[in-house]
Order: structure tokens, then C-alpha cells, then sequence
């Protein structure tokens, strides 16, 4: 919970959640990913007029924001391990409401190091968004930082990206 409400700062406060897998190898349900089905929505919800900004982009936690100093590495970078971090959203558009801006969702960068790519779409009256960040390598030499930056970039973005909720 802690380490949830640590990750999700702005986005969540977590009341309750149902962990409905653990994301661990021995995990009973084969279930190899983590799945969290249940919390509750912070301040990445604005009031602006009768509509609303929803920061659903922030819902995949925090990204690393590469800053212009940090863009030219003094060292190759190592990392714990290859991985994958996907994420499903579900958000139920409100009766009386209309989604605007999900375009802004759609992201697909790849190259040798990794992968950021993400869809949205509206399906029935949900707003679904997938992503998925791939690191592909244990290690990237500072000559191919530039190619950690382009997809790290793209998650980092992504959180920035907000949906309008409009009134009809």
C-alpha cells in the first residue's frame, strides 16, 4: 500500500485494493503479471468550467524525466535486468460526458534498447489505454544513450497527456 501510494502520489490514494495477482513466478494463479484492480482517484482530476481534465496519463506511475543535463552520459548504463512493464487502464466515462484528446495517448517508440508504446480507444462508455515499456538490454553503452532517452522520453511524455472530459 505504502509503496503504491509512493509511486501514484498525485494520481491515487489508496483506501483498498485487491491485489489479484502477485506478479511473482510462484505465484498460484500462473499469473506472471501484478494486477491491482481497485483504488481511489486523486488530484488527477480538475474541474474546468463543466468539464474536466482527467491526468490519466500519470496512471502508469512515475516515469523518469530525463533532464538536458542528463541527456550526454559520462558512463555506460547498466541495468538490473532486462523487463516489461504493461499496463491496462479502465476508466468509466461519466453518463452525460465525452472523451476528448485520447489521440494523444498513441505512442510507439522503439529501438534496440526498448520500447514505449501505448494505445487508446474508447470501448462501449470506457476509456481503455495499454501500454507497454519494454527494457531490452542489461547494458547500453553512453554512445547509445540517445536510444534509452527516445523511449524513456515517450513514458515520461505520456504521463503528461491529460483527457478532457466534455459536457454534451
Amino acid at each position: 500500500k505504502e509503496e503504491l501510494e509512493d509511486n501514484y502520489d498525485k494520481v491515487i490514494k489508496v483506501d483498498s485494493f485487491e491485489c489479484a495477482a502477485t506478479g511473482r513466478l510462484l505465484d498460484s494463479s500462473n499469473n506472471k503479471m501484478l494486477v491491482i484492480k481497485e483504488y481511489t482517484l486523486g488530484e488527477m482530476v480538475k474541474k474546468i468550467g463543466s468539464n474536466y481534465a482527467l491526468e490519466i496519463g500519470e496512471m502508469i506511475g512515475k516515469q523518469l524525466e530525463i533532464k538536458d543535463d542528463e541527456k550526454e552520459r559520462k558512463f555506460d548504463a547498466y541495468l538490473d535486468n532486462a523487463r516489461t512493464i504493461a499496463n491496462e487502464i479502465h476508466f468509466a466515462i461519466p453518463e452525460g460526458y465525452k472523451a476528448e484528446g485520447i489521440d494523444n495517448f498513441n505512442f510507439n517508440v522503439e529501438n534496440d534498447a526498448g520500447k514505449f508504446s501505448s494505445s487508446a480507444k474508447i470501448v462501449g462508455n470506457e476509456l481503455v489505454i495499454i501500454t507497454d515499456k519494454h527494457y531490452k538490454k542489461t547494458y547500453v553503452p553512453k554512445a547509445e544513450w540517445s536510444k534509452m532517452i527516445a523511449f524513456l522520453d515517450a513514458a515520461y511524455n505520456f504521463t503528461q497527456k491529460k483527457v478532457i472530459l466534455k459536457k454534451i
